[in-house]
Parts: C-alpha cells; structure tokens; sequence
C-alpha cells in the first residue's frame, strides 16, 4: 500500500499580546537512535513508549525514534533504516567531540541524556519561543494533509539566521517480525519511528509563502498508526527551537 502525504507549512510573525492569553508550553524533544538489528535496542524502544505514554510527562515531549541503518550489515535490513538518521547522530557526535556511534542512545533537547525524566522536567521548563500550530487528517484519496503553522512569540527576538522548519511523519506503534540479525526470530514492538523526512525549509523564507511537500509511507504502517511532528531548528548548533506533534485524523470510515 502507498500512501502520500501532503503538508502545506504557512509560517508567519505574529505576537501575542492580548491580555489573559496564555502562552504555548515548551515541548521536548526526546530522540532515540535505534535499530532492529541491535539487541539492546528493544528495552530502549519500551523505554520510549512509556516515555509518550507517562501522564506526567508524555505531554511535555515530542518522542521520535531515528533508526539508523549502520547495523543493517549484520543481516537484517531496517525497514526503517536511513542514511539520514545515521548523518543525524553522526552530527551530533561531532557536536559532543565524542568518539563512536552507538545504539541505543537517548538525546534531550540535543544533548546525550542517562536520566531521562529529570532532563526532561527541567528542560521543560524553559519558556517557550515560538507557537506552533498542527493539525493532520488522512484523506479519502490516501493522502495525510497536515497544516502547520509557526508564530513568533517576541517577535523583537531574532531567531538565529540558519533556522530550518522540518515535518515529519512517523508512527506511533509498530511490531516488525525479525529474522535475522541479533534480534533473529523476535518480533520487536517499536514507538514512534521517523518514517519520512521532508526537505528543509529555511524559517525566513516560509514566512513569504506557503509551500507544499509529499512523502511516501512504508509498507506495513496502517493509517491509524500515523503521526507528524515539526522541528524548529538550528542545524549548525544541533539545537531545537521548538517542536510539536500530533497524530492523524482518520476520515468516516477509515481504520
């Protein structure tokens, strides 16, 4: 089954001033490098989940799972292996000075976490920047139509010159059957795995016009399984701004 997603970003200035408005919390983006072809990575894919599913913290934070495909030479290919999630960490040890890849890893807020919730609570805290708007719904034709929409919440503030506005799709849940590899004859349940990454926009320019992207979704993924987030970011200092995520409107009669 192919399906395609069309996303259409209108990214403006705007300020919120009126009295009594309350501003947008500050999500979290809590990422995990993974693979299926890693026997460690299964308890970390659980550790995920739980994460989405806390109830004092799954609100707070943007969890997606970049699989990388550097374990695919073991014999199990990754269905959601690629290369760009591997350039992804890879940056990211740059950015550390660290000296391997390695899977699992967590990241929080763009930095390596081991403590998950404390990290998370206090990065929370943070106020937010921006507003970023979200809503998706999976069209009778097949298509995910997602509207995206970023506001400035100072808008005397400046955001750094190299901001980039990415969605995403990924899905929530997912059990894959693996046969081979380390994980040989397992069926591992995942969360909230990058299935589709759209091209970059730079934030200044999508403040002039709209623009409109599709992304193919993997075999196997089931409609209602869908999601898709937006990162707000800053590529040269591996830093995210704000980011969102929300899941995919079924249509009368979808499943």
């Amino acid at each position: 089954m192919r399906l395609w997603i069309w996303a259409t970003l209108s990214i403006c200035a705007h300020a919120i001033g009126a009295e009594g408005t309350q501003a947008p919390a500050h999500r979290v983006l809590v990422e995990l490098f993974s693979s299926q072809g890693c026997s460690s990575c299964p308890p970390a894919e659980k550790m995920l989940g739980d994460l989405g599913a806390r109830a004092d913290v799954g609100a707070k934070i943007v969890p997606l799972a970049w699989h990388v495909d550097y374990w695919d030479r073991l014999g199990w290919p990754d269905r959601f292996a690629n290369k760009e999630h591997t350039a992804r960490q890879e940056a990211y040890r740059q950015a550390w000075r660290s000296r391997n890849l390695m899977t699992p890893q967590f990241v929080v807020a763009g930095r390596p976490a081991s403590r998950l919730v404390p990290e998370i609570t206090t990065e929370a805290a943070r106020p937010a920047s921006l507003s970023i708007d979200l809503s998706a719904r999976l069209l009778k034709d097949g298509r995910v139509e997602a509207t995206v929409g970023l506001k400035k919440l100072h808008p005397e503030v400046a955001l750094p010159p190299r901001v980039m506005a990415r969605v995403l799709l990924f899905a929530t849940r997912v059990t894959t059957v693996c046969k081979a590899g380390e994980n040989a004859g397992k069926t591992l349940e995942e969360f909230f795995p990058v299935l589709n990454s759209f091209s970059s926009q730079r934030a200044d320019e999508l403040t002039l016009k709209n623009v409109t992207v599709y992304a193919t979704v993997p075999e196997g993924v089931k409609p209602a399984e869908l999601g898709v987030a937006v990162l707000v970011e800053d590529p040269q200092g591996m830093t995210t701004i704000e980011c969102t995520s929300g899941p995919v409107a079924m249509e009368s009669g979808g499943k």
